[in-house]
C-alpha cells in the first residue's frame, strides 16, 4: 500500500485531501506544520508529500529541501496559495512532480505509481 504525508497549516485542507487520498486506497498521515512532517518522515517511509508552502517556522519549499537530503524517490506535490515564480522556480530546483495554486478550482487527475 501507498503511504502519503499531508502538511498544511489549515485543518479543511489537511483532512479534505487526506480523505481523497484514503479514498483511493492510500495510506495517509497528516501533519499541521513542517517540523511535525519531518518528525513524522524519520518514523516512516512515505511515498508522497504534499504540502502548502506557506506555514509557520518552515516553509513548504524548505521541508522539501529537507526531506530530498533523505528520500529521493518520494513523489512530492506543492499546493500553495501564494504563488510565486520564486517559489515555483525553487520547487523545480528540488523536483517537485506537481505545483498547484489554491484555492483548487478544478480536479485534475492524478495518477499515483509508487516506486
Amino acid at each position: 500500500m501507498s503511504r502519503a504525508l499531508v502538511v498544511d497549516d489549515e485543518l479543511s485542507m489537511r483532512m479534505t485531501i487526506s480523505e481523497f487520498l484514503r479514498r483511493d486506497g492510500i495510506e495517509c498521515d497528516v501533519a499541521e506544520n513542517a517540523h511535525q512532517a519531518l518528525d513524522m518522515f524519520v518514523l516512516k517511509d512515505y511515498d508522497l508529500l504534499i504540502t502548502d508552502v506557506v506555514m509557520p517556522r518552515m516553509t513548504g519549499i524548505e521541508l522539501m529541501e529537507k526531506v530530498r537530503e533523505v528520500n529521493q524517490d518520494c513523489k512530492i506535490i506543492i499546493l500553495t496559495g501564494e504563488p510565486t515564480i520564486d517559489t515555483a522556480v525553487r520547487a523545480v530546483q528540488y523536483q517537485a512532480n506537481d505545483y498547484m495554486a489554491k484555492p483548487v478550482t478544478s480536479v485534475r487527475p492524478f495518477t499515483y505509481c509508487p516506486p
